[in-house]
Parts: C-alpha cells; structure tokens; sequence
C-alpha cells in the first residue's frame, strides 16, 4: 500500500539564516565613458589622485596597462583596468576620468580612495571574555592593518551568528561600532558587539497525518537531536534547543524511519516553526 504522509511539524521556536550579498563595482556609470571622448587614443600619462601610499608607476602596474599602448575610450582595456583595481583589495573607490586628449593621444585621471586598515579590535556583549575575543578575532582574521573590506565586514557579520546559531541561539546578530584610531588616521578601531540574544527551547512537537505509528514513537525514533521539553525520571528537565541544522536532519530521519516501515512514497508536505 502506498501511503503519502502529510505531517505539519510544530514548535515553539523559530530560527533564521543570515546573510549578505557584497556588491560589484558598477563599471558602465564611470566618467571614463563620456561620449566626447570616444575614440582609440594611444596612452601618453596617467595621473592619480586620492591615494598616498601608491606612486603613478604602482597604480599603472596595478591596471595592467603601459604608456605607449592602444586604448580604446570606452573600452575593454580600461573596463579591465578598473576590475584589476578593484580586485587588489586596496581602495574603497575607483574612477577613471580622461584628463586630457591632444591628437591622437591621452591622459587618463585615476580618482581613487585607500581602503582603510583595521586598527585595535574589541568585542563586547554578554559571556565575551577575554579567551573568547581572542578567538573571535583569530577566527575572523581581525588582524591589526587588515583591509577594511565589504567582504571582511560580511563575513565577520556571518561567521559570528553562525556560530551561536548551532549553540540554540537564532537571534545571535553582531553589530560594528567604528572610529579612527587616535594615533594614525589611517586606522579605524572597532568595537564589535556580540547579541546572542535568548536560546530558543521547543516547547512541543505535533505531527498531522500520522496514522501509522504513534506521536511519541515519532518523536523517539525519527526525531533524534531535536527534542521537546520532558523531564527525566529524576525530575531533571532534559536539553530541548532549538537548531536548525540538525532539525533539518531529523526531518530526514523522519522520512527514512517511514521508508523504513514499507512506506516508500512518505514525505513532509509541509512544516512549521512558531514561537
């Protein structure tokens, strides 16, 4: 007999996943493009702006261009020229402007900004002790003079409610409080709080469209790691949290545990987290 099983799993928690997606430069908006500049020039200079620790030779490097070579306004040489830039990690902005054109040659105009570098780290927030910093930031790579990129700033705000996550908490959330180092402008310290905000216990599980074993047999047998609230026959109220992770097998255990009494078709239509 085929039997489709149709269960609405239901608890008292709720959890959610954190992410964040980093944007890519937007190249075809760059100054470089002007239509009054169209045209295939041969490369006399390049000047550039708003970067100190870099000379004009560096930054040429950087782009892969050389004086004396064809380019095409706009083109596919400097659209790559600007990827590379922004590709060495090294500036939180990158503009290309053609300064000047006489003749057939032309002077193209780098407007560019340092990316600042990571100063002193502290993380605040409850059970953050001083081991626990430590480790956050060896986990995180916060390193004194580490780029301050987007994607320094997405993982970090990833990788530490992940973390607490798997622990039961699924509010865990990081904020970065941020300010320019008193000693070097080219710093910003970071004070980084840690929310793991309340473990989220499951209260009771209910299975609809069970009709083949019991509720409880349910529990015990497919529902291994994820448990709702009993007590043990000592009175002591045993570990219930919520986490997502292995809920997620467990759903798994439970369709196996049908498949396993002869049930091949059994799947979950539908399942529910509520708080």
């Amino acid at each position: 007999m085929k039997f489709k099983f149709l269960p609405i799993i239901m608890f008292v928690a709720s959890a959610h996943i954190y992410g964040q997606v980093t944007p890519q430069p937007n190249q075809e908006n760059n100054p470089v493009q002007a239509e009054s500049s169209k045209g295939t020039y041969v490369l006399r200079d390049i000047i550039v702006d708003g970067v100190k620790k870099y000379s004009a030779d560096q930054i040429l490097r950087f782009t892969g261009l050389s004086k004396g070579e064809s380019v095409e306004i706009p083109g596919q040489k400097i659209s790559n020229a600007i990827k590379k830039l922004w590709e060495t990690d090294n500036f939180s902005e990158v503009e290309v402007y053609v300064e000047s054109i006489e003749g057939e040659s032309v002077v193209l105009r780098f407007n560019l900004q340092d990316l600042k570098e990571l100063g002193e780290v502290k993380f605040t927030g409850k059970g953050i002790s001083k081991s626990k910093s430590v480790k956050l930031a060896k986990d995180n790579n916060l390193k004194p003079g580490a780029k301050i990129t987007q994607n320094l700033v997405a993982t970090l705000k990833t990788n530490i409610p992940k973390e607490y996550i798997k622990k039961g908490f699924p509010d865990a959330n990081v904020t970065i409080e941020d300010k320019v180092n008193a000693k070097d402008s080219n710093l910003v310290d970071w004070t980084i709080n840690v929310d793991k905000g309340k473990r989220i216990k499951i209260d009771h599980i209910e299975f609809e469209g069970n009709t083949v074993v019991s509720d409880r047999k349910l529990r015990k047998k497919a529902f291994k790691e994820t448990k709702q609230k009993s007590f043990s026959i000592a009175g002591i109220l045993k570990p219930s949290k919520f986490i997502e992770s292995k809920y997620v097998d467990d759903k798994q255990n439970l369709i196996n545990y049908y498949n396993s009494l002869g049930f091949r078709d059994a799947k979950i239509v539908s399942d529910s987290v509520y708080r």
